[in-house]
């Protein structure tokens, strides 16, 4: 039975799936041998002629295969962000990539945001991928365009890399307030230490490693992933895996290249000089973070990572369809305890 919903799953899936692949040998196999059969039967030369046809296609169809998972395909929400800027006679249209910079430029014109001022807007994901899924997105011109593994690693004219973390961590935090308080009113949990518990413990804030969108955004979000939106493995594994980095992993200060930047630690660098040595090294040297930048490293491991339960780490092989199910009855049993959980619904601030 598993097989079968895996199969099924795989209608829905880019590319191609294990399930699909196991299917189409097997289907491919049973003909030749029927056919085979048939030939040894009859003598007909016209199933002489069908098994050859059948060994040519069941050739171009693995053929067809191993091209198609070479390739990297997209689903419609990609496309849209990949496209580029249209041109229609001599007017510009900005692309789906883009779109944060109109909410950026004019955000009282936008029902999404939540909270603006003249650093950050803070906005309800489009698309979310849990039952509260915020972003922010800081304004600076400087700013927002940048890498997120790299933006908080440089110095400013008005800021240090410390500065902007510290500024910028001000609002993620101001957004995981924003949705405990908002989930609180719902459920109805007035006792300040539940609050916290359900901000500090359900609630995560990162980015991407490689961002869809071109203006640098902070995700922030619950950890049901309990949504209609989460459609594809690529979708959940993008915020489960390691190629989302948890912003605290974006502290400046756990970063080696803005260390030397700044002159600090110098003798734990120079591995040549006496002060190198692990006596002298500055006790206070923190561990440096090292984040993966391979693009290809970073496809393979949001397409071949097992799907697995953010909360209890069961995992469902493949099978998106497994894994909802199991998801929805963990959101279930989460906000049952804390409350009717039928008083949820995506993103309702």
């Amino acid at each position: 039975m598993a097989f079968i919903v895996e199969l099924w799953e795989s209608i829905f899936t880019p590319g191609t799936t294990p399930a699909l692949i196991k299917a189409t040998h097997a289907s491919f196999i049973l003909l030749l041998a029927s056919l085979a059969t048939l030939i040894y039967l009859t003598k007909s030369i016209h199933f002489v002629n069908l098994l050859v046809i059948a060994v040519l296609l069941y050739g171009t169809v693995v053929w067809f295969i191993n091209e198609l998972q070479q390739v990297k395909l997209k689903d419609n929400e990609e496309l849209n962000a990949k496209k580029g800027e249209e041109v229609t006679g001599k007017q510009s249209v900005m692309s789906f990539a883009n779109a944060f910079q109109k909410i950026i430029d004019q955000p009282k014109k936008f029902d999404s945001v939540l909270f603006q001022d003249e650093n950050v807007v803070i906005i309800k994901d489009m698309y979310p991928k849990s039952i509260r899924h915020l972003l922010v997105i800081p304004r600076h011109p400087d700013v927002t365009h940048k890498h997120p593994l790299d933006v908080f690693n440089t110095n400013y004219k008005e800021h240090t890399g410390e500065e902007l973390y510290d500024m910028v961590g001000e609002y993620v935090e101001k957004a995981k307030d924003l949705i405990a308080n908002n989930l609180a009113a719902k459920l109805g949990i007035a006792e300040a230490a539940e609050i916290q518990e359900l901000r500090n413990k359900f609630i995560k804030a990162g980015v991407h490693s490689i961002p869809s969108l071109n203006n640098l955004h902070i995700h922030v979000m619950t950890q049901d992933f309990h949504s209609p939106r989460l459609k594809n493995k690529k979708h959940y594994n993008s915020f489960t895996t390691e190629f989302f980095v948890n912003f605290e992993s974006l502290n400046p200060l756990y970063n080696e290249a803005y260390n030397r930047l700044n002159n600090r630690y110098d003798n734990g660098f120079d591995s040549g000089s006496e002060a190198s040595s692990t006596s002298s090294q500055d006790d206070d040297q923190p561990e440096f973070v090292k984040h993966t930048r391979s693009v290809a490293v970073l496809e393979d491991i949001i397409k071949s990572t097992p799907l697995k339960c953010s909360i209890c780490s069961k995992t469902f092989a493949n099978s998106m369809v497994r894994l909802k199910e199991h998801l929805s009855e963990e959101f279930k049993i989460k906000f049952e305890a804390l409350g009717n959980p039928e008083k949820i619904t995506i993103n309702d601030f």
